[in-house]
C-alpha cells in the first residue's frame, strides 16, 4: 500500500469561490461533512480539524492537519494530517489536497490523499478512505447544488 494515493473528483454546479468556502467555513463543513466540531484557521500553517460521529454516538472520529498551501478558489493543501478513532492508534501523517478547477459555470473538485503506510490497519484505512471521499464529495455536491435552489 505504500505509495498509494486516493484520488476522487466530482463536478459541482457552483462557483470555485463558493466551493472553496465550503471547504473552510465551519458552518458549511458541519452541514455537508456532518462534522459536529470544526476548528479552521484558513491560512498557511493554520489548522484544519474536524470531529464527527460515525455509526453511533459512541464512535467519535477526528481528522486534523496543518495547512501548507492556500490559493482561494483553487487549492487547499494539508500536511501532517492525522486520523483518530477510538479503536485504533492514530494514523498518519498523511497529505490531503483539494484542487478546484473552473469548467464553465461549474467546479471540478479533486481530492488527493497520500502517505498511506503498509500493513493490515493501513490497508483497511485506505479502502475506507476511498469510500469515504466518494461519499463526502457526493455530500458536498448535493449540499452546494441544493443550497442554490
Amino acid at each position: 500500500m505504500a505509495g498509494k494515493v486516493v484520488r476522487q473528483s466530482v463536478e459541482i454546479a457552483a462557483s470555485t469561490g463558493r466551493t472553496f468556502r465550503a471547504l473552510i467555513e465551519p458552518c458549511d463543513l458541519k452541514r455537508w461533512w456532518g462534522a459536529t466540531e470544526v476548528v479552521i484557521a484558513p491560512r498557511k500553517e493554520g489548522v484544519w480539524c474536524l470531529g464527527w460521529h460515525a455509526f453511533d454516538e459512541e464512535n467519535f472520529y477526528v481528522s486534523v492537519g496543518f495547512i501548507d498551501k492556500v490559493i482561494p478558489g483553487r487549492t487547499l493543501g494539508l500536511k501532517n494530517v492525522w486520523y483518530y478513532r477510538p479503536d485504533l492508534k492514530p494514523l498518519g501523517p498523511l497529505r490531503l489536497v483539494f484542487d478546484l478547477e473552473t469548467r464553465g459555470n461549474r467546479t471540478i473538485v479533486t481530492v488527493r490523499e497520500s502517505g498511506f503506510g503498509t500493513g493490515r490497519k493501513w490497508n483497511s484505512y485506505y479502502r475506507g478512505v476511498q469510500k469515504g471521499w466518494e461519499e463526502a464529495l457526493w455530500n458536498l455536491k448535493r449540499y452546494l447544488e441544493l443550497k442554490k435552489k
